[in-house]
């Protein structure tokens, strides 16, 4: 008993450790444009971005860029100048390409939420229509079932009366032959 204790708190202070050892970022807001300094995130840490894009970059990669652009700030080039304003051209046209999309995104949901709304309206529409035939079908219902009634009694009506009929003849029947008999 008294090991699985042991092995029960060593468990959690080790839950414990290595929960410190994460955190939970939230990338928002300013924070989406800024132009600051770069951030560093550790392996096992989370991000939570709320922006529309976000660009990471591993180590090797932050290095070769951070060189490119000390290169870039000594030497006075025209290529690397050129460099700059073709990737510059490069970044705007990326980013009216980004709009565009966005713009034909935001089009297409106003198509689709007005598509979304005449279809609602129109299951509407016939739902009415439905509840309209079934109060219709209910009307007929009852109005078949009166006549089935009315044909039912009449048909007891003309049996009572051919019976009648019958009783009447039978009994005219037993008289002229009791008077032609005497």
């Amino acid at each position: 008993m008294r090991m699985v204790l042991i092995l029960l708190l060593s468990l959690v202070s080790g839950m414990s450790t290595a929960q410190l050892d994460h955190r939970v970022y939230r990338i928002s807001g300013e924070q989406c444009i800024d132009q600051k300094a770069p951030r560093l995130y550790l392996s096992g840490d989370t991000l939570i971005i709320e922006c529309d894009s976000m660009y990471l970059l591993n180590t090797t990669r932050y290095s070769f860029y951070r060189e490119i652009h000390q290169s870039i700030k000594l030497e006075d080039s025209r290529t690397c100048q050129s460099l700059v304003l073709a990737y510059e051209r490069s970044l705007a046209e990326q980013e009216e390409s980004y709009r565009s999309l966005l713009e034909n995104a935001r089009q297409t949901d106003q198509v689709s939420s007005e598509t979304l709304q005449n279809t609602q309206d129109e299951l509407i529409d016939v739902q009415k229509q439905l509840r309209n035939i079934d109060l219709e079908l209910t009307r007929n219902q009852e109005e078949l079932k009166a006549a089935e009634e009315n044909i039912a009694r009449g048909k007891r009506k003309s049996n009572r009366q051919k019976v009648i009929f019958g009783v009447g003849g039978l009994a005219i029947g037993i008289i002229s032959g009791i008077i032609i008999a005497q």
